[in-house]
Order: C-alpha cells, then sequence, then structure tokens
C-alpha cells in the first residue's frame, strides 16, 4: 500500500507540473501577442507617416511618427533578443509620452487622446500575474495623463503647438477607427485567454476529484489490508505455536511426524500469502515489461507447478492454444494463469464423476483472448459481483487469503485488459482475460 500511496504523490506532482506548463503556455501567449502588437503598430505608423508626409503634408508630425516608428522597431529588437519585460517597459512609458505630448500640441478635436485607451488594455494583455505592479503602472498612467491633458485643456506642455493641415478634421475618424480595431483585438485576446482559463479550471477540478477518489480507495484498501494482514499472518502462526506446545507436552512421539505436517501445512500458507503480497506489490511498483511470450508454455508451467495441491490429480487439463508467440508481460501474465488454475483446482466438484479444466487461447484482433473454464463448485449469482474485491471469500471452502482474484483484476487492469467471470452453482465457471498484444 506505500507503493500506492507513492504513486498517488508521484500523480499529483505530474498534476502540478501539469499546471506550471499552462501557465509557461499563457506567458509564452502574452510574449507572442506582444510581439503581434508591435508588428501591428509598425504597419499603422507607417501608414500614418505616409499620409502626414503626402496628404497633410506636416512635418512635425511626421518627425513625430518616425520617432514612434523607431521606438517600435527597438521594442521588436529587444523582443528578438528575449528582453521581453524590457521591452514592454521600454515601449509603454515612451509611447504615453510621446501621446501625451501629441495631444498637447495638437487641437483636440483630432483625438490623439485616443491612443490612451489602447495602452490601457494591452497592460492588461500583456503583463503576467506576477507582473501585477507592472500592470497597474501601466494602466493607472495613462489615466493619470488624461486627466492632466483634460484638466489643462489639453495644453499640459504649454502653448507648444504643431502645425496642423486643413485635411485634420479627418484624424478624428482615422484615430477612433483604429484605437477601435485595436482594443478589439486585444478583448478577443483576453476572451481567448479566458475561456483557456476555464477550461484549464474545470480540467484541475475534474483532476482533483479524480485524486481524491484514488485517495479514499487507497485509505479504505489500506484499512482492509491491515486488519486482514495481520489477521492471515497470525493465525498460521498461533497455530504453529499452539502445534508445537502440544508436540513438546506429548511425550509419545510417533505422533511427531503428524505434528511436523500439520506445522508444514500451516507454514505453506503462510508462504502463499506472503507471496501474495509480493506479487501485489511487484505488479504496483514495477513498470510493464513487453516480451515474446508462449502462452502454452506458462501455462504448461502453472500445471505442473500446482500438480501437488490437494486433489489435483483428479482433474483432466485440456489445452488449446492458438496465439503463437505474443509481445506483452510475462511475469504477470503468468501470475494471472497461476492464480485462475489454482482456484479452479481448489474449488473443484469432489461429488462429480471426472473433472475438468479446459485453457484456451486464441488472438483477435489485436487482443489475446484466454478462456479458463472448470466444471467445479461454481459461485453464487449475488457473489459474482465481489470475487475481485480484496480479501473477499466467495466460499466457506475457502481456506486461501482471499486476495488470489483481486491481484489478477489488478494485473489485467495494470496491462490495460478485462476480465469476466460466467458461473453456474454446481456446474461451471468460465474466465474469459483480454489482453492487448502485439505479434512478435
Amino acid at each position: 500500500m506505500q507503493i500506492t500511496s507513492l504513486s498517488f504523490l508521484n500523480r499529483w506532482i505530474n498534476f502540478e507540473t501539469e499546471v506550471q506548463t499552462d501557465q509557461q503556455f499563457f506567458s509564452r501567449r502574452r510574449d507572442i501577442l506582444f510581439s503581434r502588437i508591435l508588428i501591428l503598430s509598425a504597419f499603422i505608423t507607417t501608414f500614418l507617416l505616409l499620409k502626414d508626409f503626402v496628404v497633410m503634408k506636416v512635418a512635425g508630425s511626421v518627425f513625430i511618427d518616425f520617432i514612434i516608428l523607431l521606438i517600435i522597431l527597438c521594442s521588436l529588437w529587444m523582443v528578438q533578443s528575449g528582453l521581453q519585460k524590457f521591452a514592454k517597459t521600454f515601449f509603454l512609458i515612451l509611447m504615453n509620452a510621446i501621446i501625451t505630448f501629441y495631444a498637447s500640441a495638437l487641437p483636440s478635436d483630432r483625438g490623439i487622446f485616443l491612443y490612451f485607451f489602447p495602452l490601457i488594455t494591452m497592460a492588461f494583455a500583456i503583463f503576467d500575474d506576477h507582473e501585477f505592479y507592472f500592470r497597474i503602472i501601466f494602466i493607472v498612467t495613462p489615466i493619470i495623463l488624461l486627466l492632466l491633458l483634460v484638466l489643462t485643456d489639453f495644453n499640459l506642455i504649454g502653448g507648444f503647438k504643431l502645425a496642423t493641415s486643413a485635411h485634420g478634421k479627418y484624424n478624428l475618424i482615422i484615430n477612433a477607427v483604429i484605437t477601435s480595431l485595436t482594443i478589439t483585438f486585444f478583448v478577443e485576446f483576453m476572451m481567448k485567454a479566458n475561456r483557456k482559463s476555464e477550461k484549464l479550471l474545470r480540467l484541475m477540478a475534474e483532476d482533483v476529484q479524480e485524486k481524491k477518489e484514488d485517495l479514499e480507495k487507497i485509505n479504505r484498501e489500506l484499512d482492509r489490508f491491515v486488519y486482514s494482514t495481520s489477521h492471515d499472518l497470525r493465525a498460521p502462526l498461533l497455530s504453529i505455536k499452539g502445534l508445537i506446545k502440544l508436540a513438546l507436552a506429548d511425550s509419545d512421539t510417533s505422533h511427531d511426524k503428524e505434528y511436523f505436517a500439520m506445522i508444514g501445512d500451516r507454514t505453506n500458507k503462510l508462504d502463499d500469502f506472503i507471496h501474495e503480497i509480493i506479487d501485489y506489490s511487484r505488479n504496483a511498483r514495477t513498470e510493464l515489461v513487453n516480451e515474446p511470450t508462449n502462452v502454452t508454455e506458462l501455462v504448461d508451467g502453472a500445471i505442473a507447478n500446482l500438480q501437488f495441491l490437494e486433489n489435483a490429480s483428479r482433474i483432466t487439463f485440456e489445452t488449446n492454444d492458438e496465439s503463437g508467440t505474443i509481445m506483452l508481460d510475462k511475469s504477470r501474465l503468468k501470475i494471472i494463469i497461476n492464480n485462475l488454475v489454482s482456484n479452479a483446482i481448489k474449488y473443484q466438484n469432489l461429488q462429480a464423476e471426472k473433472n475438468w479444466v479446459k485453457i484456451t487461447t486464441a488472438i483477435h484482433e489485436k487482443s489475446c483472448v484466454i478462456k479458463i473454464e472448470d466444471n467445479g463448485i461454481g459461485i453464487q449469482p449475488d457473489l459474482q459481483g465481489r470475487i475481485f474485491e480484496m480479501f473477499f471469500r466467495a466460499t466457506e471452502k475457502s481456506t486461501g487469503s482471499g486476495l488470489g482474484l483481486y491481484i489478477v483484476k489488478e494485473i489485467v487492469d495494470r496491462m490495460k485488459g478485462t476480465i469476466e467471470v460466467q458461473s453456474r452453482v454446481g456446474k461451471s465457471t468460465e474466465f474469459v482475460i483480454t489482453l492487448p498484444v502485439s505479434l512478435s
């Protein structure tokens, strides 16, 4: 269970890494947005420069447009050099200063002050949350400058005025259109970012809920594991201690073999239980290792290893393998086959004249399908849904730990397969395991 808890912790760390990656994604998006703003601003400034030079023929405005274009190009160079934050600060400071000068040096009906509003929305869009103070500074600054311009009747720098053209009355329309398009561009970006954030929050909530359910499952299994393990480990030990006490107190040495046999039986049960715990831990701890596997060899090996189980000689085994050599986790498949064949032997119908176990293997659409069928005592219909639970025993005849089928189900799930059971009480039980494989 400690391994499972560590697995949960690793998943949580991976989740935190994913969140950090998303934050980096937004940061890159803001940097890309700023680069696009600079490129867009360069086109707009070039258009204004040509307008002022060809149509308006105002030298002062042409000069300022040229200065703005130089500022944009310098900012672009800084961005390409990796100085994003410095480029943003450089651009916004100089643009606020130039717009303030321009708005004070031209009549207010030209609408130069409208460009403060794109600068405000730009500050919202291009700074990350950890750059909160920069965002506030460049939101408040244009607002203060605009208020100062209004309070001084757009004469903040005194009586200095730039020459104007007779066509200047059209500038208000041009500036209003450019401002509206620019603000729309920023708002659209922020709306997309907001939708992305909402999607991320939903994914985070779903992931947290999934991890919460995993943790609750781990805690429940841990409680049951501690209780049942302590009981199943202590029971054989107490039995061994009792037998040793009886053997020491019995002066008749002819009973020694009987005592040793009983102690050996309890020791074997203890050893089997420890092996089940090891199998469970290994499945939770180790990664899948796909390797060339011959199912026939695993089945024959399981039958040979289990032939000394009680009443195993009464069973006739029938095998049919049409899968050939396939690629999957050989050690895990071995545990699955051993557990299911062992159960078929343990829960055979002793009243039947002939007991049999049929094991067939076939390939269906890149999946290996293994069927293990027997004519044993079967499983009650109301208990079939619980046989894969930890420490669950479906019959009073069970002498095992109740971990076998639980481990089988955990392994099948780890291999991204499925396991199904069909059983008729007193007649038969069939397990069908489907595992994804690739042909070697």
